[in-house]
């Protein structure tokens, strides 16, 4: 356990040492979004802001990223970034989905994306960041945190179709009596640690109550927005603890399995 632990703290500042200057205070834009940290190394810097809180967190994240290359501030172009958790304990590491390319957003004066982080950081594992700008600069291997939240995934294998599958629910936040938008984004896990965006399935959910046993009426099935976003409408006809299950259908194949994958709420 010892030399486990002495291990750790030397990986860490192995790739500490790859960035000039790897965090900065965070602080608040006026766009609402929350300078996390920086990247950077030789001439080019990014900065890491996010929109859903002050930190990087398990779940789905709204970030968006400055960059500077000596000194001067970008404001064309796009921004691919990957992340990936490094096990130290006999794993390969492996990512998370997100934005295929953070394109520059006028109106926040940044590259803005996604990231849903599947996992959080923890004593035998470390996540790293790759920046790339432009396909021309890049900052690699910089550690930082994922810290836990409320925030829901739920992944599975489609065996027959030989994929794998992660949905991440989006909305509602704070479910209450009565209508609530329901938002999720599905990815299929495509290798190399990459993912995409699945943007033709056909969602079926169905609300349950398990202490009353029954469901409730008014629900709209969630459709395709766009970019892995799918969007429709959950009802809750009491309060407590509620569980929303998804039946996902593919090209008219059933790619979940029996029972569905499900999100879980409470309803105060």
């Amino acid at each position: 356990m010892k030399h486990f632990i002495l291990f750790f703290i030397l990986g860490l500042l192995f790739y500490s040492c790859k960035s000039d200057n790897p965090a900065s205070t965070p602080e608040n834009s006026s766009t609402n979004y929350n300078n996390l940290f920086s990247a950077e190394s030789s001439n080019t810097r990014f900065e890491i802001w996010s929109a859903t809180g002050s930190n990087l967190v398990y779940g789905y994240n709204e970030i968006g990223f400055k960059v500077f290359v000596n000194g001067t501030e970008k404001t064309d172009g796009f921004v691919k970034y990957n992340p990936v958790m490094v096990h130290f304990i006999g794993q390969t590491g492996h990512s998370s989905p997100r934005s295929a390319q953070f394109n520059y957003n006028s109106t926040s004066k940044m590259f803005t994306g996604y990231v849903c982080f599947n996992m959080i950081s923890d004593s035998g594992s470390i996540w790293l960041g790759y920046y790339n700008y432009n396909n021309q600069n890049s900052v690699d291997s910089i550690p930082f945190t994922v810290f836990s939240s409320t925030s829901q995934m739920t992944g599975w294998d489609d065996i027959p179709g030989g994929n794998t599958y992660l949905l991440t629910l989006l909305n509602p936040k704070t479910p209450k009596i009565g209508s609530n938008i329901f938002e999720c984004l599905l990815h299929r896990d495509i290798g190399n640690n990459e993912y995409e965006e699945v943007n033709n399935a056909q969602m079926m959910i169905k609300p349950w109550m398990p202490a009353h046993g029954h469901g409730s009426s008014g629900n709209v099935n969630p459709v395709s927005q766009g970019n892995g976003r799918y969007s429709g409408k959950v009802s809750f006809t009491m309060l407590g603890d509620w569980e929303v299950y998804d039946t996902i259908k593919v090209n008219n194949i059933l790619i979940t399995k029996v029972p569905p994958p499900k999100f879980y709420f409470d309803v105060k």
